[in-house]
């Protein structure tokens, strides 16, 4: 990981998954490519959810409303956050 594992970032980021799932959240790697490796200090944060069916990047496609509802709750909150942040680190 190029970031700090206990810097700001990334421990705002897990607190908003861990806040709106109620589950514990750690880093894990992901098994795709990103974008996120072309540039510095960048954080891959996914919507892909522990214990879920992963149905994204094929033929058939989908996911369910409360999971959708989930992730833009996420994505909103952690532009609030992020955007918040004294700095990047």
């Amino acid at each position: 990981m190029a970031r700090d594992p206990k810097g700001a970032w990334l421990a705002t980021l897990l607190n908003i998954f861990g806040d709106t799932t109620g589950l514990d959240a750690k880093p894990v790697p992901t098994a795709g490519s990103t974008t996120a490796k072309l540039m510095p200090n960048a954080i891959n944060f996914g919507p892909a959810m522990p214990g879920k069916k992963y149905t994204a990047h094929n033929a058939l496609e989908y996911k369910e409303v409360p999971d959708l509802q989930a992730d833009l709750q996420m994505f909103t909150e952690m532009l609030v956050r992020i955007g918040n942040l004294q700095q990047m680190q």
